[in-house]
């Protein structure tokens, strides 16, 4: 019997409710004594009863994630497929994995060896964990410098630049045994509203999309790509009532008939601002599945949502032959990742994947090959060369503190002895801004590692107003400014003055230290910028 003839076997002996709920991919998290702000109990007696088939991790560590996803598909009747968003890794949600670059880091290295290497690297430790689905990569053609979601997660604005690094991508996720998740279809790059605060449009025709944002996601689909998420952006041309996320004409025209993928859709997070802002949830996820999605991606009320979907089937709203189809789609991924066989993972032996060596190298790796002098006017760098002058060493963190931070000021502090160390954020009083800038007089180096990071529900890319302004007043106070960009590199678009500008594109401790050896001249900033800046 082949995985097909199985996966009917399977779903002919499931109740219709056991069907719907292998559908819904339902949130939890790998630490036990939190896990009680995803209704866990409600939960896991659906799964108990078959009727909850995925979830999606957020957090935990790699000690106790593998126990608690253990328990839950000891649990379960049917193998639950996990899924999580580990774009930088296995790292992004389990502390202990290994954690990589952000995406744009990778498209300033612009090489399909380390992007492979790095998608199967995640793959290995996610699998180690008990995770199936990595949520990336991210496909997103990064052309809005203002889009405050995207960006950094880009890799780049050349659509054939992140055609070829999502392949790799794809294909070294593939070799680890996961199933990789392209996403955001058809394109989140030309926005410039965050989605998970409210609905971006997107102004792009047909003919726009099959020139730029639609690139990568053949190649991916061309790669095997096992899995496309689609976004929830309204694109007018296709569609102009409903989000790409619920549109038929994206989901079933655009995506199934045109690009001719045959594997699995999901939408994005159903808990988004773009979704629960626009529609009621039960008639979101309902729409979700008319529209061909085939699985519900962390729906608020998981229960609530699988009723929503049965009173659709039993209305006539929804044909069962629908939700069918699209379980039988979910059964043969389990099945294929030899779920079915076995669903637990051995926690002894994940260690060893988990700790390689060879990870956390190859994190350190793309940090070197990515970090990219922008420019360097008044031949400030390497910073070496100032051993004995004043050198201030101001972080400026955006909304977010973070231990890169730290790490950063304390190897300047280690080489340069002379370095003072101060740290701001968007809370920091005025008055302690201003005691700071006047710190600074002509002679100072004053270097600005800025930690500006892009995540959701922030609705902005750049630096708050009040860090802006005091970062573009301080080249008045001294012409020998070094700025270090660890997020956003369209920085310059709020601090066009600066002298000296670095990017690192992230802030994960690879980054760091790449960055500041790139810096005080122990190694050559080899990385090019993947996007224009003004």
């Amino acid at each position: 019997m082949n995985v097909t003839e199985e996966a009917k076997k399977i779903a002919s002996e499931l109740t219709l409710r056991q069907l719907v709920g292998q559908l819904v991919v339902a949130p939890f998290t790998g630490k036990h004594e939190s896990a009680g702000r995803f209704e866990p109990d409600r939960v896991k007696e659906a799964i108990e009863r078959g009727e909850v088939g995925g979830l999606i991790l957020f957090g935990g560590d790699v000690f106790e994630t593998p126990l608690v996803i253990n328990s839950l598909q000891r649990l379960s009747r049917l193998p639950l497929l996990v899924s999580s968003d580990l774009e930088c890794g296995a790292g992004m949600q389990v502390r202990g994995a290994t954690r990589f670059t952000n995406n744009m880091a990778l498209g300033a290295a612009d090489s399909a060896e380390l992007a492979r290497a790095m998608g199967r690297a995640t793959a290995v430790q996610a699998r180690a964990l008990g995770i199936h689905v990595v949520l990336a990569p991210v496909l997103d053609v990064q052309t809005e410098p203002a889009n405050p979601i995207v960006n950094t997660r880009a890799f780049g604005e050349d659509p054939a630049r992140v055609a070829r690094l999502g392949a790799a991508f794809v294909a070294g996720c593939l070799a680890g045994e996961a199933l990789p998740t392209a996403k955001h279809f058809p394109g989140h790059g030309a926005t410039t509203v965050d989605s998970h605060l409210k609905l971006p449009t997107a102004d792009r025709s047909l003919a726009d999309l099959e020139r730029t944002e639609l690139v990568p996601f053949r190649a991916a689909i061309a790669a095997g790509v096992p899995a496309v998420m689609l976004g929830h952006i309204r694109f007018p041309a296709i569609d102009p009532d409903l989000p790409a996320s619920l549109s038929p004409p994206v989901i079933t025209g655009l995506l199934r008939e045109r690009l001719g993928f045959g594997g699995l859709i999901m939408t994005d997070a159903l808990m988004m601002g773009a979704i629960v802002e626009e529609f009621p949830e039960e008639e979101a996820v309902v729409l979700a599945l008319k529209a061909g999605n085939d699985l519900l991606l962390y729906p608020q009320r998981p229960i609530e949502s699988i009723d929503a979907v049965l009173r659709a089937v039993e209305w006539g709203d929804l044909p069962a032959e629908r939700v069918r189809a699209s379980a039988e789609r979910v059964l043969q991924a389990k099945l294929g990742l030899g779920l079915f066989a076995e669903r637990t993972v051995r926690i002894l032996e994940a260690e060893t994947p988990l700790f390689e060596s060879g990870h956390e190298a190859l994190s350190s790796r793309i940090a070197a090959e990515s970090i990219s002098l922008v420019r360097d006017r008044a031949g400030l760098l390497p910073l070496g060369q100032w051993a004995g002058r004043r050198i201030l060493c101001v972080s400026v963190e955006d909304e977010l503190r973070s231990d890169g931070a730290v790490r950063f000021g304390e190897l300047l502090a280690e080489e340069l002895r002379t370095t003072q160390r101060f740290r701001v954020d968007d809370t920091t009083e005025p008055a302690a801004l201003a005691r700071l800038r006047e710190e600074i007089d002509r002679d100072t180096i004053l270097v600005l590692p800025i930690f500006c990071r892009v995540r959701g529900f922030k609705g902005r890319a750049g630096l708050a107003e009040n860090l802006a302004r005091w970062v573009a007043s301080l080249p008045e106070r001294t012409p020998s400014i070094v700025l270090a960009s660890f997020g956003t590199p369209y920085l310059l678009g709020q601090l066009p003055d600066v002298p000296a500008y670095l990017c690192a594109y992230s802030d994960c401790e690879a980054s760091v230290e790449a960055a500041a050896r790139a810096l005080l001249g122990k190694a050559e900033a080899r990385g090019r910028l993947p996007v224009t800046l003004g």
